[in-house]
């Protein structure tokens, strides 16, 4: 585990390459991209999901009223609370242990819901990080947000998240056009990976019967390319 800077701000978080499927996610490109576009307005009740180092909901407790912050990795979020306390943010973020929505309280609701979900393909057979393992396709924990995401915003609520995406599942983020008729629907692009290339990210991260592999023998595994997306679905309410 090592501290990292961001902002004038101090977090724990465990190496890239750390060799702990537990790990905590490390501070990169991404959570730092996140952090410095949170759509976080004066007394929002915010929804950090999959909050790994904390690193989402510390910034948003900055502007918010309150900061929920959820992670079912129960070592990342003892260690997303030591960052509260680092940085003086623990008054208003409530961590809570759990599988996404199923912490939330009957009519809790939120004015915004973000998310850095795990995201990685994972091959079978095998698996990676907490923090990465998005199952066969990468997509499995981000379809399961985006179907019951609705049920836990607020009137004028919403909702950001960034992920890896292979070519064909784009339909789960065109969808949301339709979901959300009274939303501006953002999607910026970072960058995109061939099969090949996303292979040669992945394979070093990947573990069997918790031991990490070093050189795992995989054929035919990923077969498209890889989109690096940032998505806002923004109500007027976060647009002014």
């Amino acid at each position: 585990m090592r501290l990292y800077y961001y902002k004038c701000k101090k977090f724990l978080a465990d190496e890239p390459n750390s060799n702990k499927k537990e790990a905590v996610f490390p501070i990169c490109f991404e959570n730092k991209f996140f952090a410095s576009h949170l759509a976080v307005k004066p007394q929002d009740k915010v929804l950090d999901l999959c909050t790994g180092s904390g690193i989402l909901a510390i910034f948003s407790a900055q502007k918010a009223k309150k900061v929920v912050a959820v992670d079912f990795n129960p070592r990342a979020l003892e260690v997303a609370k030591i960052n509260a306390q680092i940085n003086k943010e623990v008054s208003k973020i409530d961590f809570r242990k759990g599988d996404l929505f199923e912490v939330i309280k009957k009519g809790e609701k939120f004015d915004l819901i973000v998310i850095n979900p795990p995201f990685e393909p994972v091959p079978p057979g095998f698996s990676t990080y907490l923090h990465s393992n998005g199952g066969k396709e990468g997509t499995k924990v981000l379809k399961k947000f985006l179907k019951i995401v609705k049920f836990y915003l607020n009137k004028n609520g919403s909702f950001q998240f960034i992920s890896w995406i292979p070519e064909s599942k784009l339909k789960i983020i065109e969808g949301l056009e339709s979901k959300f008729p009274k939303h501006s629907l953002k999607i910026h692009q970072f960058h995109s990976l061939s099969p090949s290339k996303m292979f040669v990210r992945l394979r070093k991260r990947l573990f069997k019967n918790n031991k990490k592999i070093k050189s795992p023998k995989i054929k035919n595994w990923l077969k498209e390319k890889y989109l690096f997306l940032f998505v806002e679905c923004l109500s007027s309410h976060h647009l002014d």
